[in-house]
């Protein structure tokens, strides 16, 4: 789990779940990229800011 001092802390299973939530954001990526790039660039962040904190 993310630990802040703002704002909420979730966990990236959780993040998954919320970004599940999106379907046409999901569809319309899939469509032009071919992957659930938005979800992919989140949780690379996430993965990023969790490791480099």
């Amino acid at each position: 789990m993310v630990k802040r001092t703002r704002g909420y802390c979730i966990s990236r299973e959780e993040t998954e779940y919320i970004l599940d939530t999106f379907p046409i954001v999901r569809d319309n990526d899939i469509k032009a990229y071919g992957t659930y790039r938005t979800k992919d660039t989140i949780l690379a962040i996430y993965d990023a800011m969790r490791y480099g904190m």
